[in-house]
């Protein structure tokens, strides 16, 4: 899977786990011929975490250096980069290791 599928499956996690927030969807519109797409608000920690308890696997928390652990276990070693809360924006090690958790569910 590359990455740009993995942030799309994470991004249609997170739709489907909070589907009133309307601002994570990608909106198309016409000008003359051709679509013009807008990209939905960039995925945050908040969404990301949202969508893993969603995924039946609401095991997973994060510390406060932004390492995701599971409950009772020792860390991951994964980390959210907190300075830069935008998915997009987060190491490779991290969109795989999630998208890999969602895509189980």
């Amino acid at each position: 899977m590359t990455r740009q599928e993995q942030l799309d499956l994470i991004r249609a996690a997170c739709i489907e786990a909070n589907p009133s927030d309307t601002t994570l969807r990608d909106k198309n519109s016409w000008q003359g011929l051709q679509i013009k797409r807008e990209y939905g608000r960039p995925v945050r920690l908040a969404d990301v975490l949202l969508a893993l308890e969603q995924s039946g696997d609401p095991q997973y928390a994060v510390n406060t250096t932004g390492e995701f652990m599971r409950w009772g276990d020792t860390p991951t070693g994964i980390r959210w980069n907190l300075r830069k809360d935008d998915l997009a924006e987060q190491s490779d090690e991290c969109v795989a290791f999630l998208a890999e958790l969602l895509a189980k569910h």
